[in-house]
């Protein structure tokens, strides 16, 4: 009853975490598996789409990528902006560290669906986000508000 199926499941785990790590959390999830259970969500690992904008999150998303247990399928900042005595354009320090990490790169400059300037921007960035099927948003320090159509989208 569990979704991916508890074989699939098995695969994949020794694929990610190795023989000795992954045996308890095979064993675990076929012992707990009962004829009269509800079907249930439990991945090998989840998929997280990371939001930041700040220096602040620079630990957070590599922990995030050194954790056999989270695949970061995506991250998304803020625009590059002026910055400095010279107000030169400088990249975002997200964007800068998340390039070693993923091609998956997003600084939309409007989340929100009813923007008059970036409505089409905002309706692309959604459906990307939806067909990464992500299980759930990080968000530390992003600088917008995140609308309820972005935070309906993940599975947790």
């Amino acid at each position: 009853m569990h979704e991916p199926h508890c074989s699939e499941y098995g695969k994949l785990c020794l694929q990610r975490y190795g023989f000795f790590h992954s045996i308890g959390k095979i064993t675990h999830r076929v012992f707990s598996c009962t004829g009269g259970m509800h079907k249930v969500y439990d991945p090998e690992f989840y998929k997280v789409v990371f939001f930041s904008s700040a220096p602040i999150g620079v630990p957070f998303l590599e922990k995030l990528v050194s954790d056999p247990r989270f695949d970061v399928t995506g991250v998304v900042t803020m625009p590059d902006a002026p910055a400095g005595r010279g107000m030169k354009m400088q990249e975002n320090v997200i964007k800068t560290k998340g390039k070693d990490i993923t091609q998956n790169i997003q600084t939309p400059n409007s989340l929100r669906l009813d923007s008059k300037k970036y409505a089409d921007e905002a309706k692309q960035f959604q459906q990307r986000l939806t067909e990464k099927k992500p299980d759930f948003l990080v968000v530390i320090a992003y600088g917008k508000i995140i609308p309820k159509h972005i935070l309906d989208i993940p599975a947790f």
